[in-house]
This record gives structure tokens, C-alpha cells and sequence, in this order.
């Protein structure tokens, strides 16, 4: 399941952020809601997420970590 989230947030990122030349976030919002009608009018499926918030939480701090010592240790 996160190979196709993964997929899909890929999809929407070259569909619909880098294909436009966005000069506001207003602007960047619209594309991605007009992207988002399309994509559920023709293949709407529910997101299900595979892992808990607290799963994603304890990534980030270990990622923020690592990332610390890395810029300590220089």
C-alpha cells in the first residue's frame, strides 16, 4: 500500500505542481483541488493509510536525529 500512495502523490506532483508555474499558494491550491475533482471523478478510491500517527511521529524523530548528529558531527 505505500508503493501506491507513493504513486499517487507522484502523479500529483508532476500532474499538477510541477507542470503549472504557480505565483501563489491560492493558486498552487486550486490546481491541486481542480487535480483532485478529476482524478475522483474518473477512479475515486479511499486513502487508506498504513501506519499510525504515532509510527509516522517516531520516523520523523528519528530522522531528525540522524540529521542532527550529521550536522554536529561537522
Amino acid at each position: 500500500m505505500a508503493q501506491r500512495s507513493r504513486a499517487w502523490f507522484g502523479l500529483l506532483t508532476q500532474r499538477a505542481i510541477k507542470r503549472g508555474a504557480h505565483l501563489s499558494t491560492k493558486e498552487l491550491e486550486a490546481a491541486i483541488m481542480t487535480y483532485l475533482a478529476s482524478h475522483n471523478a474518473e477512479d475515486a478510491k479511499p486513502f487508506v493509510w498504513t501506519k499510525t500517527a504515532d509510527d509516522i511521529l517516531a520516523r520523523i524523530a528519528r530522522f531528525a536525529a540522524r540529521t542532527h548528529s550529521a550536522h554536529a558531527a561537522t
